[in-house]
C-alpha cells in the first residue's frame, strides 16, 4: 500500500503523502518529507519508491522560472533517479514521480513512473491524470462516499485528506506490514500559489515496523478563522523506500 496521491478540482490540485521511508523488511529507516514546493511556479512535487528525491529535484529545478520547462524535465530526472537506485540496491525498484501545478488550463496533475507498479501508465511517459490515489476504487467510494473519478468535487484538503490517508495508512501489504507512517502533509496548489500542511503525526520510530496499535498523536494544529497554520514538521536526509 503506498501514500502518494493527487486529487484534482476546479479550483486547486493536491498532492497528499505521508512521510515514512522504509526497508524492505518494512523497518523505518527516516521519517521524512516526500514533497517539494515551488509557490513560485505554483507547482508541488511529490515521489514514491526507493531513495529520497526532494533535494536532488530540488536543486535541479532551482534555476528553472517556467512550470513547463519544469515539467518537461521529470522524465529524466525520474531516469536519474531510477540509475542511481540501480546502483546503490543492485536491481530496479519501481519508483513514479507525482506533480501538482497550475496550468493555463487551471488545476493540473501529472504522473511520471519507471513502471512495475503503475499499471497502464507508459513508463518515463509525463502523463496527465484527474486523481491519481493509491487505493482501491472500493475503498476510496466507502472512504469519502464518493468514487474515484469524482473524489475531488468538494474535497476539503483537512477532512477528506486526513480521511484518506488514515486509510491508507489501515491497509497492509499482502505480507501484513504496514508502509504508511510517520505524518501526513498536504500540498494544495491554487491559481494563488501553493498551501502546505501538516495533518497528523503518527507515534511511529526509527528502526522499528510500523505499529497501527499505538496511540496516535495528532500534529499541534491551530485553526485560525478557518484556516489552518501548522507548527512544525520532521525532517530527515536519509534514503529508504517510500511508501
Amino acid at each position: 500500500m503506498s501514500a502518494a496521491n493527487l486529487i484534482s478540482s476546479n479550483d486547486a490540485v493536491h498532492l497528499l503523502a505521508d512521510g515514512a521511508l522504509y526497508d524492505r523488511r518494512g523497518i523505518i529507516r527516516s521519517i521524512g518529507s516526500k514533497i517539494h514546493v515551488r509557490p513560485d511556479l505554483r507547482m508541488a512535487f511529490g515521489w514514491a519508491g526507493w531513495g529520497n528525491h526532494n533535494v536532488t529535484v530540488g536543486r535541479a529545478l532551482a534555476k528553472v522560472g517556467d512550470p513547463e520547462i519544469a515539467l518537461a524535465m521529470m522524465p529524466g530526472l525520474l531516469r536519474k533517479a531510477c540509475g542511481s537506485n540501480r546502483r546503490q540496491l543492485g536491481y530496479d525498484e519501481p519508483t513514479r514521480f507525482l506533480i501538482a501545478c497550475w496550468g493555463k488550463d487551471g488545476a493540473q496533475a501529472w504522473v511520471v513512473t519507471s513502471g512495475g507498479h503503475a499499471c497502464g501508465l507508459e513508463p518515463f511517459k509525463l502523463t496527465r491524470v484527474r486523481n491519481w490515489i493509491d487505493m482501491d476504487p472500493a475503498l476510496v467510494a466507502e472512504t469519502l462516499g464518493r468514487d474515484i473519478k469524482r473524489c475531488g468535487d468538494g474535497f476539503d484538503p483537512w477532512r477528506d485528506g486526513l480521511r484518506l490517508i488514515e486509510a491508507q495508512r489501515k491497509h497492509p501489504f499482502e505480507d501484513g506490514s504496514y508502509a504508511v507512517g510517520g505524518f501526513a502533509e498536504i500540498a494544495s496548489v491554487t491559481s494563488e500559489g501553493v498551501k502546505r500542511r501538516t495533518l497528523i503525526e503518527w507515534p511511529d520510530a526509527i528502526g522499528f515496523p510500523i505499529d497501527l496499535t499505538a496511540t496516535t498523536r495528532p500534529n499541534v494544529i491551530a485553526r485560525l478563522g478557518g484556516h489552518l497554520r501548522t507548527l512544525g514538521w520532521l525532517a530527515n536526509g536519509a534514503a529508504g523506500r517510500a511508501s
